[in-house]
């Protein structure tokens, strides 16, 4: 029995022993391979880790300082502000000009406010001056020019039939003055009109209606009864109108031998003489401007009945804003 064990353990450990050796055999052929690869192979290259600096494009913000606006500041407040955004004491520069502004205000500013400066900056604070002439300009061109100055423009339009629309005939306070913190443009307008018949008068010899002369009909218009003495019709236009427009005549319904001579007076002054006839008809224009007071005056004979002269379709011509405020009376 002891025999029979003795064998069957002398069996084993031979598998065992073989085992063992085919293993160490396969592990000693895979070394030998992998050094001989590894040696025929060399050793690998360490990783590149050098670093290139490339430079940044320069800022030329960074360099800059951002300008404030400091217009409408006195000179010292200003001089801080842009000290303090960063513009040295010696890049600030001032210059004088003049305007309506309390002095050493700051008027203008180069570079502007919001923009980003070089490190200089020029002040432009105010001083004393006096109105420029304007009159004869386009009213823009003046009005920016007071704004320039400080000024506030404001504008009265009137109507000129001998200048330009939009041309400034006048100024208050006038040229060479000093600058004044408001100044009024009188500036030629487009024209606009009320019909005379719809104003009331200040003395009446006269009425308003629809007349006819030379056959043609006129519904807004003045006429009046001729007689040999001379009869007034005032109106008060109070310098708001420019002209007076209408057709002259002598009324289709007068007395075939009626005739007038007329006048219009403007403050004393005659603007205007013309003589009406039966069965003819005349436009006319008399120039007005600045009259307060204007006069029609009218004399004239007749034959065996009553006649009129008429003043068909008569109007007081302007500017919008003085045509407004006469009609409103």
């Amino acid at each position: 029995m002891w025999r029979r064990i003795r064998e069957i353990w002398g069996r084993r450990r031979l598998r065992i022993i073989g085992t063992l050796l085919v293993v160490c055999g396969l592990f000693a052929g895979g070394f030998a391979s992998g050094w001989s690869a590894h040696t025929l192979a060399g050793v690998p290259a360490a990783a590149d880790t050098t670093v290139e600096l490339v430079a940044a494009p320069p800022d030329d913000a960074a360099e800059k300082v951002l300008v404030p606006d400091v217009r409408g500041l006195l000179l010292t407040d200003a001089r801080q502000a842009v000290v303090d955004a960063g513009t040295p004491v010696d890049g600030i520069s001032v210059v004088e000009g003049p305007s309506a502004l309390p002095a050493g205000t700051v008027t203008a500013q180069d570079p502007i406010g919001g923009s980003r400066g070089t490190g200089t900056v020029t002040l432009t604070v105010a001083v004393a001056g006096t109105m420029p002439a304007l009159v004869g300009i386009p009213a823009t061109e003046a009005a920016q020019t007071l704004l320039d100055l400080g000024v506030r423009a404001v504008q009265n339009q009137v109507y000129d039939p001998a200048v330009s629309e939009g041309t400034v005939l006048a100024v208050d306070p006038a040229a060479g003055s000093p600058l004044a913190a408001t100044a009024t443009l009188t500036v030629a307008g487009p024209a606009s009109s009320v019909f005379v018949a719809e104003l009331d008068p200040l003395e009446s010899a006269c009425s308003s209606g629809e007349i006819s002369l030379n056959g043609q009909d006129h519904e807004q218009s003045v006429y009046c009864s001729v007689r040999e003495r001379e009869s007034v019709q005032t109106y008060l236009l109070d310098r708001q109108a420019t002209l007076l427009t209408g057709v002259l005549g002598i009324t289709d319904r007068s007395d075939p031998g009626t005739s007038a001579t007329v006048r219009i007076v403007a403050d004393g002054v005659t603007v205007f003489e013309g003589a009406a006839a039966y069965g003819a008809s005349t436009p006319f224009e008399a120039r007005v401007a600045g009259a307060l007071r204007v006069e029609i005056r009218f004399s004239g004979t007749v034959g065996e009945r009553s006649g009129e002269v008429g003043f068909g379709d008569l109007r007081a011509v302007g500017g919008p804003d003085g045509i407004d405020a006469l009609a409103a009376g």
